[in-house]
This record gives C-alpha cells, structure tokens and sequence, in this order.
C-alpha cells in the first residue's frame, strides 16, 4: 500500500511540474489558461447544458431519462457530502501548487485561499463525474462528451487560481 501511494504522489508532482514547465511559452495560451479557471461554462458549463438538452428533449425515453438526471444530480450531492466528510477525515494532503519543494511557479495574481483547504478529494471534481456518470448512462456518446469536463476539474483544482483579467 505504501509504495502505491507513493507512486502515486510522485506521479501527482511529475504532471503537476510537467504542466507548469509550459508556463511562460506562450503568453496568449497562458492567458486563457488564467480565463478558464474563471470560466463557469468551461468547468461546468458543458455537463450543464448537457443535462438541460437530455432533460428537454422529447421522445419515448423522456421519463426514463428524467429519472437518471434526478438519480445522477442526487447522487452527486451524495459523493459531495461524502468527499467533503473524507476531506475532513483523511490526513490533511496539501494542494501541489502550495508544496514549496516541488519548485513550483506560481503565476501572477495567484490566489492563495485554497491552501488550507486538503488537495484530496475535489468537490468539483466529484460532483462532476457524477453528472458526467449520469449522463454516459443516458449516452455513451455525450457521456464521453462529459467526462472531460470532469478530468478538466481535477486540473483546475490541481493549478492555483489567478484573478480575472479586466
């Protein structure tokens, strides 16, 4: 188990410094990166509009597919409740970005209120693969449409936060 886990945290550190070694490359990509984390239509936006779309669109499955979207939106405030009570539980694990020996650059404007919160489990994170869950029962199709949104949380949760740009 021990060597598990730390395979694990060494693998968290190398994407963690591997995604800050693009830092500064290129300005107009760093750019949107600092949008993006501000971006409610990137982080949830897709799943959003996913659910409203299945939820709205007629057809002889409609019932059927309204009772996976209440099931799914349940179930994510469930595994919510659950991450947030294994949040508090688990040994306090620090967000990467936070940990000074990684080297890690921090950008401009960097919002350092989440260092006190544990890196381990990402509410975002776990509310969107729930969804992204209901909807790949609905459709496999859009439900791989979905789940990338919930891997682009685990991202965002992982980078630090930067101010909006005017």
């Amino acid at each position: 188990m021990e060597n598990w886990l730390s395979w694990l945290l060494n693998a968290d550190d190398a994407a963690l410094l591997w995604l800050n070694s693009w830092r500064g490359q290129w300005p107009g990509f760093d750019l949107a990166m600092a949008q993006a984390t501000h971006m409610l239509t990137i982080k949830f936006g897709v799943v959003a509009a996913l659910l409203i779309w299945l939820w709205l669109t007629p057809g002889e499955q409609q019932l059927k597919t309204r009772q996976t979207i209440v099931k799914a939106v349940a179930t994510g405030f469930a595994a919510l409740l659950l991450a947030r009570a294994l949040a508090l539980l688990l040994p306090f694990r620090v967000r990467p970005f936070a940990r000074a020996d990684l080297g890690f650059v921090v950008p401009d404007g960097f919002d350092a209120g989440l260092r006190t919160w544990s890196a381990f489990p990402s509410d975002h994170a776990v509310m969107a693969f729930a969804l992204a869950t209901g909807i790949w029962c609905i459709s496999r199709r859009l439900g791989m449409l979905a789940y990338p949104c919930g891997s682009m949380k685990i991202i965002d949760t992982a980078c630090p936060k930067t101010p909006p740009l005017a």
